[in-house]
């Protein structure tokens, strides 16, 4: 190799690795964190990050966190900051302090998401479903309760942030006023309520307008695994894949016709009329203030069959 040709590589190779040295001393320019589930597996999506100085004062600047849990702002000049991070619906957060020096920060930094309250996360199991293994693998502390007590003046529902009522829950209540008028109240006040399946009821009776039903419900037939494929764009990009491999044990699961609002996973299934193609699978609608989410699957049959079913959990849990 040429005296010239032969100098100049080594130039630029150490010029790359003087650009890289940063990394190798686990320095990161500006300041980046990966925000987490309190797992510390699953990813905070879209989360809101607002940066601080604390030397200076006040608001510097802002940014969003990725599908990955991940956000970086560089060219923040040297100092303190306080970086404090929540999630879409508010539902959560998290704060932290980052230090910079001659440009640069720690790399690697991992923090946890906690709730923003404590004690507002109920869940109503039931015979088939029960959501709370989902809270439990995702690391929020939630309450167990039963449907009854929602539906007297001394309504819990005025402390909670999330509701889940599982497939197989004591319908009794969905016929009751005091009750539908206490879950509407909690909706349209910015709650988001989760529904599974043979809890469709709740939704009939509350807001008929938002979603119809076929056949009063459609029936969907037993024993049988259907590709869901993500129709809603932010909740595919999220998930990082197209389909996910549902499973349904069990029959007479309901399944809606049609929804106001989005409708986030489909899919081709077999029910008691025949074949039916891309049948909503999972849907939600905006409610006043809040969000009420329903699928046609059982969370907990998913749940052992995958990372999928906690990420789509937790995608309805911090951003609806």
């Amino acid at each position: 190799m040429p005296m010239v040709k032969k100098t100049l590589y080594i130039t630029l190779l150490l010029a790359a690795l003087a650009c890289r040295s940063n990394l190798f001393l686990g320095k990161v320019e500006g300041v980046a964190a990966n925000i987490y589930a309190p797992n510390g597996r699953t990813p905070a999506y879209r989360a809101e990050v607002v940066v601080a100085d604390l030397k200076a004062g006040g608001y510097y600047g802002e940014t969003v966190t990725s599908a990955t849990g991940y956000f970086a702002i560089a060219g923040i000049p040297d100092g303190l900051y306080r970086i404090n991070v929540t999630s879409p619906n508010g539902f959560l957060k998290t704060g932290f302090h980052v230090d910079v020096v001659d440009g640069y920060s720690a790399a690697d930094v991992e923090v946890l998401l906690a709730p923003a309250r404590v004690g507002t996360f109920f869940n109503v199991p039931g015979r088939y479903d029960d959501m709370g293994a989902l809270f439990a693998d995702l690391g929020y502390l939630y309450k167990t309760v039963r449907a009854e007590a929602f539906a007297g003046n001394q309504n819990p529902l005025r402390d909670a942030d999330i509701l889940c009522l599982n497939s197989g829950v004591d319908l009794t209540p969905a016929q009751e006023e005091a009750f539908i008028t206490n879950l509407r109240s909690f909706v349209e006040e910015g709650g988001l309520l989760i529904t599974s399946d043979r809890a469709w009821p709740f939704l009939k009776a509350a807001w008929p307008g938002k979603v119809t039903w076929r056949a009063d419900p459609e029936i969907g037939k037993p024993g049988q695994d259907v590709d869901g494929v993500f129709v809603d764009a932010d909740l595919r990009k999220y998930a990082t894949i197209s389909k996910w491999r549902l499973k349904y044990d069990l029959g007479n699961w309901a399944i809606p016709d049609d929804t106001t609002g989005t409708v986030f996973v489909s899919g081709d299934v077999e029910t008691s009329s025949g074949t039916r193609g891309n049948a909503p699978l999972l849907i939600g609608f905006a409610y006043g203030r809040g969000f009420v989410a329903f699928s046609t699957f059982d969370w907990r049959k998913q749940y052992g069959h995958g990372r999928v079913a906690i990420q789509v959990f937790n995608y309805l849990i911090t951003n609806k």
